[in-house]
């Protein structure tokens, strides 16, 4: 079944039954050479419904240098937050769930079940006083913004907590290999008024956020980067906002965070208000599925995807909050739908239609 974006909207969301897709939350058996993952030991190996074809990446399916196998792998280098209170001090490589499976692990799964090869590398595990630099004037790059040290006072900033100046330092001086997308696993983002905000709006808080990227991913994201300089920095999770049991909730926010790094979920996002207006088109996230909390970063959901899940707490017969770029965790198909030992999330058709690895943050091109 090929499945055409045009018509699942006609442009109020996906709200009626003829253009509900409900098999965009699913998986199929497909033979070990192909592309896809298996979910429990010696088990079938399936992929995602959705797939990402040779027309979305311009490739050709006859040439082996340009096929969409050979742009969609990408190396990952991972650093960590030490926190001796947490398995393995807090490595995601040595936090496990009951199956045994390895967070890391279960977040590249899930992940090649959409034909996309991750490779996870530890690189550093960081203490607290590897990264901590309270002072705001810290510059990784000549002719970078400047800020007055008095407009943060060192007495203000918590050094139980990250804040923008530590991420621009972490990138600079812990990102070894620049061929590779930077992941932090680490701290709670600091409270104000040292937490991380657009540089073109500091009104924008992003205290208590559960993870962060550079920007949503989109062409227009770069206009308001996170870091009030450019870095170039990867993603961050804020590890340490978690129960150490809450594995769903870890490998949910760790996907989320790496979807914005290969452009996935900006066409539903909106422009970011500022003083002066208006800036960016696809800027803003907006958290997929988000009906009810205009406040709520950049608003509602103008295209939700509807869908229904067996899920007996759910009233309604469909569900617009389920996808992995929603706010929270993702819906978890696992033990309802197929067997598994991890939970299994889904990206929507709308939120993959945007994917690609030409600009990831912190690799070079």
């Amino acid at each position: 079944m090929i499945l055409y974006r045009e018509h699942l909207q006609s442009g109020n969301g996906t709200s009626g039954a003829d253009e509900r897709v409900d098999e965009q939350v699913g998986i199929h058996e497909v033979d070990d050479d192909d592309p896809g993952a298996q979910l429990t030991d010696n088990g079938p190996k399936y992929h995602s419904n959705v797939h990402v074809g040779e027309l979305h990446w311009d490739t050709d399916p006859t040439s082996e240098a340009s096929t969409p196998e050979a742009q969609t792998q990408l190396t990952v280098e991972v650093d960590y937050v030490r926190n001796e209170s947490w398995p393995a001090n807090g490595s995601p490589f040595e936090i496990n769930n009951t199956n045994n499976v390895a967070l890391i692990e279960a977040i590249e799964r899930n992940y090649a079940l959409y034909g996309v090869d991750l490779e996870f590398v530890e690189s550093d595990e960081l203490t607290r006083e590897d990264i901590t630099f309270q002072y705001p004037g810290y510059l990784p790059d000549p002719g970078t913004r400047i800020y007055d040290p008095e407009d943060i006072p060192m007495n203000q900033t918590d050094p139980s907590q990250l804040n923008r100046w530590e991420l621009g330092k972490i990138e600079d001086e812990y990102h070894n290999d620049t061929d590779a997308l930077h992941m932090l696993w680490g701290t709670s983002l600091g409270d104000q008024p040292d937490e991380p905000s657009s540089e073109i709006d500091e009104r924008t808080s992003l205290s208590g956020a559960t993870g962060m990227a550079m920007h949503v991913g989109s062409p227009d994201g770069p206009l308001v980067n996170q870091l009030p300089y450019e870095t170039g920095f990867g993603i961050m999770i804020a590890r340490d906002d978690f129960s150490k049991n809450d594995f769903h909730g870890l490998q949910s926010v760790g996907m989320h965070e790496l979807g914005h790094a290969f452009s996935i979920g900006w066409a539903d996002d909106a422009p970011i208000p500022t003083i002066g207006g208006l800036v960016g088109e696809h800027a803003y996230e907006v958290y997929s599925g988000n009906i009810g909390m205009p406040n709520r970063a950049g608003g509602i959901d103008p295209t939700p995807e509807n869908v229904s899940l067996p899920n007996s707490s759910v009233a309604s017969p469909t569900y617009p909050w389920w996808s992995l770029m929603k706010f929270g965790p993702a819906f978890d198909t696992t033990g309802v739908r197929h067997p598994g030992e991890i939970p299994v999330l889904h990206f929507s058709l709308e939120e993959l239609s945007t994917v690609d690895f030409e600009a990831i943050p912190s690799k070079e091109d």
